[in-house]
């Protein structure tokens, strides 16, 4: 069809990824966002910590 601007809503757990100003493909249900495809320059989303295992420390 082609680009357009237009004003969407987007799932909660979407709007915390979503980058701001940059180009998108994106999963869209009617006006909807409910998933990311990819993003041009990479998606930086913060790394979430690691739980530690119950034996790690037996290991070392």
């Amino acid at each position: 069809v082609g680009p357009k601007v237009m004003t969407l809503m987007c799932d909660a757990k979407v709007f915390e990824v979503l980058p701001v100003k940059k180009e998108a493909k994106v999963v869209v249900s009617g006006i909807y966002i409910t998933g990311i495809k990819s993003v041009r320059g990479g998606l930086d989303i913060p790394e979430k910590k690691k739980k530690k295992r119950f034996f790690s420390k037996k290991e070392k």
